[in-house]
């Protein structure tokens, strides 16, 4: 499953299988959100975010929650690990498409 990445692009206008990583805030906490829009398992289109924690691996117990690893797995190509699982939706995506320079990849938010 890949999701194609959007530099800059507000949660609510991500196209299908489109995705965008954001500053996330919970309280004091601060984070990475990936933000992705796709097509649940009976078909209904949804948006999912998910804190992610990019060039390090997953954190079960991080600071918004269960933090997934994001990986730099090729020019432009990143993964995630593990798998995003929810009831109605279950994929490990890659995201294609990121350009170099984006700021989740070189500071925290």
């Amino acid at each position: 499953m890949e999701l194609r990445y959007r530099p800059y692009a507000e949660r609510g206008a991500l196209d299908l299988n489109e995705c965008c990583i954001v500053p996330g805030v919970c309280g004091d906490a601060r984070g990475w959100m990936l933000h992705f829009y796709g097509r649940t398992t009976d078909g209904h289109e949804q948006t999912w975010r998910v804190p992610v924690n990019p060039s390090c691996p997953h954190i079960e117990d991080g600071p918004l929650g269960r933090t997934w690893g994001l990986t730099r797995c090729g020019p432009g190509e990143w993964q995630i690990s593990p798998s995003i699982d929810f009831a109605d939706w279950h994929h490990t995506p890659k995201i294609v498409g990121v350009p170099d320079g984006e700021p989740w990849m070189a500071v925290s938010p």
